[in-house]
This record gives C-alpha cells, sequence and structure tokens, in this order.
C-alpha cells in the first residue's frame, strides 16, 4: 500500500472510531432500525442456507448482526471500529450463543476459506478504492463456502456542486478516462467464482434526510469454485 493510501485509511479509520465513540447508533449517517427487505426476503425464502455461519460486513450497531444471529447457526459482525463493536455486542450479549465480533479493516479479511454460507455488506465497498476492489471481492469469493452469497449495498458518492472547481474536475475527470457505473466496475473486478445474480439502483434516505442513491448486489459462489 502507498502512503498515500495507509494516510487516507488511517484516516477513515480515525473518522469511524469518532463517529461511533459516545454516540447513540440511530445517530449515524446510514443507520438503519431495521434489516433491509431485501435480507429479510433473501433469509425468509429459504435461499440462504440457514444452518451456516454469516457475516455482517462493516456491522456498525449490530441491528442486521442481531437479526442474523436469530436465523443462522452463528452470526459474525465486522466492522474496524472498536467502538462500534463495543455497542454492536450488547445486542446479543444475554443470547445463550451471542454473535462473535472481530475488529478488521478490509480488503484483507481474517477468516478461513469457506468459512460463510452469507456475507452482508453494507455501505463498506465505497471506501475501498476502485483499484482493490478486485482483491476485495477475492476475498469475499474466498470466504465464501460453495453456493454462498454475497448480498452488498454501495453507496454512490454524491459529485461535488458543479460551480465549484472541484465538481468541475471531477466531472471533466470522469469524461477523460471513462469512470464505470458502480454495477459495471462491480462486474468487472469480479472473479471467475463470483456470479451476479442482481445488480440495481435504488434511492435511500439517510439519517439527514439527504437521498443516495445505492447500488445493491447478490452475488453466488460456484460450487466449482
Amino acid at each position: 500500500m502507498s502512503a498515500d493510501r495507509r494516510v487516507a485509511a488511517a484516516s477513515i479509520r480515525a473518522r469511524r472510531e469518532e463517529r461511533w465513540a459516545g454516540k447513540v447508533p440511530a445517530e449515524s449517517r446510514w443507520y438503519i432500525a431495521e434489516p433491509p427487505s431485501e435480507l429479510l426476503s433473501l433469509v425468509e425464502s429459504g435461499r440462504a442456507r440457514a444452518g451456516g455461519v454469516a457475516l455482517d460486513l462493516g456491522c456498525g450497531p449490530g441491528r442486521v448482526t442481531a437479526y442474523l444471529r436469530d436465523h443462522f447457526r452463528l452470526a459474525v459482525g465486522l466492522d474496524l471500529a472498536h467502538a462500534a463493536v463495543a455497542q454492536a455486542r450488547q445486542l446479543t450479549a444475554g443470547d445463550p450463543t451471542p454473535a462473535r465480533y472481530v475488529v478488521a479493516e478490509s480488503p484483507a479479511l481474517p477468516f478461513a476459506g469457506g468459512s460463510f454460507s452469507l456475507i452482508f455488506e453494507r455501505g463498506v465497498l465505497h471506501h475501498v478504492p476502485r483499484a482493490a476492489w478486485p482483491r476485495y471481492f477475492a476475498e469475499i469469493a474466498r470466504i465464501l463456502e460453495p453456493g454462498g452469497l454475497y448480498q452488498q449495498y454501495c453507496p454512490q458518492r454524491a459529485l461535488p456542486p458543479l460551480a465549484s472547481v472541484r465538481g468541475v474536475r471531477t466531472r471533466l475527470g470522469q469524461m477523460r478516462h471513462g469512470r464505470p457505473s458502480p454495477a459495471d466496475g462491480m462486474r468487472a473486478a469480479l472473479p471467475a467464482a463470483l456470479r451476479p445474480l442482481e445488480l440495481r439502483e435504488f434511492p435511500f434516505t439517510i439519517t439527514s434526510g439527504e437521498r443516495v442513491r445505492f447500488t445493491y448486489g447478490l452475488f453466488e459462489k460456484g460450487t466449482g469454485g
């Protein structure tokens, strides 16, 4: 990793720790009180193997981890912020078999190959540089079991105002380099072992009231990989 990327990664870690330290979960920018409807449908349909192990990647306060713990043999929550994980642990602390939590940073994921039947990820990929997306998706494929599912939501960063110098430069750079959409970028970065089942965009209202576009993707690991 270059020095610039190390500095950027350290800045992201520091900001996330600051956001979660001493903060109630509902103040988080991407907070959701309930698991998203796509996850509920996926689990209730039986498409995700409930007897396996589920990973909530970028778990934040652990709402989704707690839901997965009720439907899988084991649920694991991962976040790069210690403060977020500390809050998440409280949700399942009283369970006979509580969820497990790990503090780590993508794209390197500290799990053995084939560990999970379902990986849920929301708001992580947009922090990963586009050049590292192939490595990130390769890691996802590595830790998924054959036939396992990866469900992810990638928020699209808003462009700077067109009237600003940065806004003009950003748009000129996109035109010059032909930057693909998040969905096209995902398709291009996927390893052979992962195949997309669904890719689409939808709007989401964050806690500030701002409408943000998300790219939703559902992927499956081939049984031969």
